[in-house]
């Protein structure tokens, strides 16, 4: 019983090596010298086993002593382990306390193999971020990579300035430097991970390092702005502020006034991130910097540069100091509401309204609702208010493309009538915005203002941006489509065709700004360039257009009303226009004396305006002689006189040299396509066919 009772509480210990020097001999046998074996360097018994994973492992139990003192050898005292400079260490030592208590050691250097020389280092601690008091450590492939041991602590010269002697064994020397553990490693440039540091010192006897950042300390990068342009309305004894994500956005912080010089204002920012967001004031937000315009200015932003020193600004204009209560471009977004809310009702009160009018009111509603919450960017109590109204204005992304498209099908044929697949097919991408959009709706108030502030949602907007623009562009290819399959199948008066023609010519302009807007800003995202005032013009002059949408309707609508009246209110308009047969008879000759001696329908791009403008005639007059006098629509009017022409011109001789081709463009055609189709119209066979013909009949 007392046997077992000291067996169970027998007490011992587990000591690993888990590294030696990169300078121990292959395959050398390890020792354990202590006072619990007479410091025997070579007893056998004590000799430490290699384990599988490379480590060295030996079992001592507690024997008379209670504090055990040990060394490691290589089988003498002349190979005893060394301290990490490869001079003489102290003894280890173990304090028995548990039943079993485990070990795990490092062997720093042999004192029997010398370092080749010793090799100084001078680190100069760039960092500005180092606590105070706190130590430097060289750690690498000499001291088996250990961060914080104290033999490789660097000692201080002058201020940011360290120095170490270090021991040179092999030819290239691998580390980094840390404060005294892996969590405080140095880090790169921008704060991540380094890569080790390597040095071959045979060539010399040092070299000096910078230590730029500290990977578990923010680095704060020094941003230089200078302001050299205030507006002339600018008070005199004002100061200006910088505000921005370095500071919460405080508008009044007196940490941040620029210093004033003989050429401007100037200041110096230090901030961690690598994109500084700013903007200027005078104290808060009313005197918050504006644009040219008087209006709100997106954020600043830099992109970190080491080599560019300094950043020079121009302040535009003051929010509180704006000339005037409204602004030139906010009269361009604000007089298009009220112009198309009285043009929504002026087409209510037209009678015999065409069925495509109550879209056209639904197409001009969706404008004004998207220039009123586009107006809210620009006025900052509207914004503090509600700031989700800013998003309302991206879904016309998605809303006024189909409708537009839908309004131009009604118009060239009233017979269109869309089917469930096309609502789905057009309604799938609002739907999905709404979804997607639904998070900026349930954020905080606070959390939002911030990240709008801060441009957090820049890429959110920008790829939506991108998508609608896509989708628009889509709807629009599928407008032009339409159009030019119009004239063939001849559903579609002359005048609806220009006018659609119009339309679509208009929003083409658009969509040439709006992709603009995305190629100079991708440019400026990969090139890091400052293009945000260019996008940011480019992005006005889009909604300008936009909002011209209600000036183009207007004046269509006050040009030709016709346009939206049913055919039969305008075919009792034109007839109403010629009195009597005579009179009619009288314009068919006018008309057949003006094709025969000037020949017009040489001009490829000749309208019924311009044909009715030589007669000297209304143009529903003229509209009303070619379908009656002739039995024929003004297109096929026109093409006939141009067959007959080319006709001629292929029979002289003098041409014989010019191709079908070339004639027929001197005939006043204006493409092969549109020449082939209205010669076999005219003639029942191709041009081939019909001079081949003639040539067997001759």
């Amino acid at each position: 019983m007392v046997l077992m009772t000291g067996i169970g509480y027998a007490q011992s210990v587990h000591i690993f090596i888990t590294s030696l020097p990169d300078q121990t001999p292959a395959g050398a046998a390890l020792f354990l010298a202590s006072n619990c074996n007479e410091w025997d360097a070579s007893n056998t018994n004590y000799r430490l086993r290699k384990l599988p994973d490379g480590r060295y492992y030996i079992n001592l139990e507690k024997k008379a002593n209670d504090t055990l003192f040990f060394k490691f050898t290589r089988g003498s005292w002349s190979a005893v382990e060394g301290d990490g400079l490869g001079k003489r260490r102290n003894n280890r030592f173990h304090a028995f306390v548990g039943k079993n208590d485990t070990l795990q050691l490092k062997i720093d250097s042999w004192e029997d193999i010398k370092p080749e020389g010793v090799f100084r280092l001078v680190v100069v601690d760039a960092t500005g971020t180092t606590p105070n008091g706190a130590d430097i450590f060289f750690t690498g492939n000499i001291n088996n990579w250990e961060p914080g041991n104290s033999h490789f602590k660097l000692k201080p010269l002058l201020k940011n300035t360290y120095a170490i002697d270090i021991p040179v064994y092999g030819d290239t020397i691998r580390y980094k430097y840390t404060r005294g553990s892996w969590s405080g490693v140095e880090g790169d440039r921008k704060g991540g991970i380094r890569n080790e540091r390597t040095i071959v010192p045979d060539s010399y006897s040092e070299a000096y390092d910078t230590i730029s950042t500290w990977e578990d300390i923010a680095y704060p990068r020094h941003y230089h702005l200078w302001v050299d342009e205030l507006p002339g309305n600018t008070p005199k004894a004002a100061d200006i502020y910088v505000t921005g994500n370095f500071n919460n956005w405080d508008p009044g912080d007196t940490n941040h006034i620029m210093t004033k010089t003989d050429s401007g204002f100037f200041i110096n920012i230090s901030y961690p991130g690598d994109t500084l967001n700013y903007k200027y004031t005078r104290g808060d937000w009313q005197t918050v910097e504006g644009r040219t315009n008087g209006l709100a200015i997106p954020n600043r932003a830099i992109l970190f540069d080491h080599q560019k020193e300094v950043v020079k600004d121009k302040i535009y204009s003051w929010e509180d100091l704006k000339a005037g209560g409204f602004q030139l471009y906010t009269l361009t977004l604000i007089i298009p509401v009220v112009m198309g809310l009285l043009l929504i009702f002026a087409l209510h009160g037209v009678r015999s309204l065409q069925p495509s009018t109550p879209i056209l009111q639904v197409l001009i509603g969706l404008v004004c609702l998207a220039l009123l919450f586009r107006l809210v960017l620009y006025y900052r109590d509207i914004f503090n208010w509600y700031p989700q109204l800013i998003v309302f204005s991206d879904f016309i992304y998605f809303l006024y493309a189909p409708i537009f498209l839908l309004y131009v099908r009604q118009v060239l044929s009233s017979e269109v009538r869309p089917g469930l697949i096309s609502h789905v097919l057009f309604l799938t991408p609002i739907a999905l915005m709404l979804i997607f959009y639904i998070q900026f709706f349930i954020v905080d108030y606070e959390d939002f203002i911030f990240n709008i502030v801060n441009n957090d949602f820049k890429y959110i907007f920008a790829t939506s941006g991108a998508f609608g623009f896509g989708f628009n562009l889509f709807c629009w290819s599928l407008g032009v489509w339409l159009y030019r399959k119009a004239p063939v199948t001849n559903k579609a008066p002359f005048v609806r065709l220009a006018y659609v023609k119009t339309l679509l010519i208009y929003q083409g302009l658009i969509l040439v700004f709006w992709f603009m807007v995305y190629v100079i800003g991708g440019v400026a995202e990969l090139m890091a360039l400052e293009l945000a005032a260019v996008v940011n013009i480019c992005v006005d002059i889009s909604w300008f257009l936009f909002a011209g949408n209600i000036y183009l309707y207007t004046f269509l609508l006050i040009r030709d009303p016709e346009i939206f009246k049913t055919n039969e209110e305008v075919t009792t308009v034109k007839h109403n226009l010629t009195a009597t047969q005579p009179e009619l008879e009288n314009l068919i000759r006018q008309v057949e004396q003006l094709m025969e001696k000037e020949k017009p329908y040489l001009n490829e791009g000749l309208s019924l305006q311009e044909l009715a403008d030589l007669l000297e005639i209304n143009i529903h007059q003229l509209s009303r002689v070619i379908n009656e006098g002739f039995d024929m629509n003004f297109f096929d009017y026109i093409n006939t006189y141009r067959i007959e022409e080319f006709i001629a011109k292929v029979s002289d001789p003098v041409n014989d040299h010019k191709t079908y081709l070339s004639l027929a463009y001197e005939a006043g055609f204006n493409s092969k396509s549109t020449f082939n189709r209205a010669f076999k119209k005219v003639k029942n066979q191709s041009p081939r066919e019909f001079f081949k013909s003639r040539k067997a009949v001759a």
